[in-house]
């Protein structure tokens, strides 16, 4: 994938010590970038990728985040994982290729070369051998050697390390029910329950169901760092509102955001924040005084979407463009070219606003005689 299409906001890391990154792209590049990571393993963690309905830079437009109250909760689901050894390594490299991502049991098993631990050193290690994850706990050493193997040299491995009780998703579900129940005590509405099987990459979800977002967080903050046997659980709650602009943009309307924020009266109730981030702002806006919540969403969406120029000419969308940068050196107001729609937005205070647009509308008439058709005869 082309690396202009993302841009990586922020790695952080949680509460319960794992990463977090922030990706801001188009729609095409995130949903692509989901469906290729989410689940994924990496250095025996598994990746969970959140798809938010934040803005992306290629539709500015404001987006209300869907289900902002309502807590993903993800976990590996229990399996074992054999390694099979074989003499030969042509063998070994020809298992590895025709097993990996190999489906069973509703399951996308994983295949990789058996390697030791970076430091490490083990006097009787085979690296003729190769590594067969995300395995049911109900399958048997002959349905391993029958199906997948060939090899009757395996060994079977609890995931989770030895003595570690694995529970069952049917316990994991029963213990998350009732934590979150003491933690967030009757504010519970609904909590799904698993479908009958895991995804294919062996990832359970639930998802518990609150009245709003801050009683949702409550029970978040009591989930964080929490283990169930030696998994641990991936939680995904979405910012109850947030929109990200072009750095360019706030600039342009930065006094009518400082205005905005000035006029929250009780910031108890409702906050609405400012991060600047390299190349965008990001806007997340939360409370829970649902009344002034919804006013200010109103406000804050009237104020993100611009305001429409008549006409357009292909022109303009060229990268960095350098009549657009004059405008907004010139009258200060932002004006973004949008090739899919073919339409102009302007953003900034309204004496800006109208000097922009009078420009734009000069510079269009400049463009339009430019323009002619040339026909190609047939050959």
């Amino acid at each position: 994938m082309d690396i202009e299409r993302f841009h990586v906001v922020d790695i952080q890391r949680g509460s319960d010590e794992e990463l977090e990154a922030r990706i801001v792209s188009d729609a095409e590049a995130g949903r692509a970038l989901a469906s290729r990571l989410d689940g994924f393993e990496l250095r025996d963690n598994v990746l969970s990728v959140d798809v938010s309905a934040n803005n992306t830079l290629e539709d500015m437009s404001v987006a209300i985040n869907q289900d902002t109250d309502v807590l993903t909760i993800s976990w590996r689901s229990p399996s074992v994982r054999y390694v099979a050894q074989y003499i030969e390594v042509e063998t070994t490299n020809a298992k590895l290729a025709e097993l990996d991502g190999k489906p069973y049991a509703g399951r996308r098993i994983k295949v990789e070369m058996n390697t030791l631990p970076p430091g490490r050193f083990l006097p009787n290690f085979q690296p003729n051998a190769i590594k067969i994850s995300n395995l049911p706990r109900s399958i048997t050493h002959e349905e391993v050697i029958a199906l997948f193997t060939g090899s009757s040299s395996v060994k079977r491995f609890l995931v989770g390390g030895f003595g570690v009780i694995m529970p069952d998703v049917e316990q994991v579900v029963r213990m998350l029910r009732d934590d979150i129940e003491r933690a967030a005590s009757n504010r519970l509405r609904q909590f799904d329950q698993p479908s009958g099987t895991p995804g294919m990459d062996g990832v359970v979800s639930v998802r518990a169901h609150f009245s709003s977002w801050d009683e949702a967080h409550v029970a978040h903050t009591s989930l964080s760092g929490k283990r169930y046997g030696s998994q641990p659980v991936c939680l995904r709650l979405p910012d109850p509102f947030t929109i990200i602009v072009p750095s360019e943009q706030y600039t342009a309307q930065k006094a009518q955001w400082d205005a905005l924020m000035s006029s929250i009266g009780d910031r108890r109730a409702c906050m609405l924040i400012v991060h600047d981030a390299w190349n965008i702002v990001r806007t997340p806006l939360s409370g829970p005084a649902k009344e002034a919540m919804g006013a200010m969403k109103v406000r804050v969406e009237n104020l993100a979407k611009g305001e429409m120029v008549e006409g357009w000419h292909r022109s303009l969308c060229l990268s960095n463009n350098p009549f657009l940068r004059r405008v907004f050196g010139e009258t200060g107001a932002y004006v973004r070219a949008d090739w899919k729609r073919q339409s102009l937005k302007m953003y900034g205070a309204p004496r800006a606003v109208d000097l922009a647009r009078n420009m734009i509308k000069n510079e269009l008439e400049r463009l339009a005689p430019l323009d002619y058709t040339v026909t190609f005869l047939k050959g």
